[in-house]
């Protein structure tokens, strides 16, 4: 990584709030630049903040109406990454910074330390693991309740009344909650798939 960015001023107004004026500057050693572009993400949707800002006058500032209006398309629930692009023009290959974290729960900042695009692909990795651990639940929780089904069918024939039917009621009480689950992962898996597309349009990751 050859750009950075550092923030001079800069933090959410309040707990899920805007971000206020935000000013700073970046440096680069990126072949062929000569602007930087500012961008505030939420992961899924982004914001071009300001004019390119030149790479011989790298300083920026950007006045808090513009941030109120823009980042109004973000997810106020999601935390929020302010990095710069710089690109040769002539070559048209890019290269991003390092991402200034602003939390959902903080009103704080934090540099992460690690480039926007390694930041999605780690944000990518989490939402992979939510889903693979939330298959492994629904495989438990159905042989959980198959297993309910099998002991209520069970005392059924041994003519034991009132607990089969209090057993099948809590198979089919699993049952919803498995269907409610594979909902949220269905989604989960689209969200995946748009992030993957995203890392390969706008940050050439082929296959994260």
């Amino acid at each position: 990584m050859t750009t950075t960015v550092a923030l001079g001023f800069g933090k959410r107004d309040r707990v899920g709030g805007p971000i206020t004026r935000l000013s700073g500057r970046f440096t680069t050693n990126f072949p062929g630049a000569q602007f930087g572009e500012v961008f505030v993400t939420d992961c899924k949707r982004y914001v071009r903040l300001g004019n390119r800002v030149p790479v011989a006058r790298p300083a920026f500032s950007i006045p808090r109406p513009e941030l109120t209006n823009k980042t109004r398309r973000l997810n106020s629930k999601a935390n929020w990454y302010v990095y710069v692009k710089v690109k040769n023009r002539r070559t048209r290959k890019e290269e991003f910074s390092n991402a200034i974290e602003f939390p959902a729960t903080k009103k704080t900042r934090r540099d992460t330390g690690k480039t926007i695009t390694q930041v999605k692909k780690a944000n990518l990795a989490a939402i992979r693991r939510a889903i693979r651990e939330g298959n492994q639940e629904i495989r438990r929780m159905n042989r959980e309740a198959q297993r309910l089904v099998d002991r209520a069918l069970k005392l059924s024939e041994l003519g034991i009344p009132f607990l089969p039917d209090w057993l099948l009621e809590r198979a089919e009480k699993i049952t919803d909650e498995m269907a409610k689950l594979r909902r949220q992962l269905d989604q989960l898996e689209k969200d995946a798939a748009a992030r993957k597309a995203d890392l390969q349009k706008r940050f050439g990751v082929k296959s994260p």
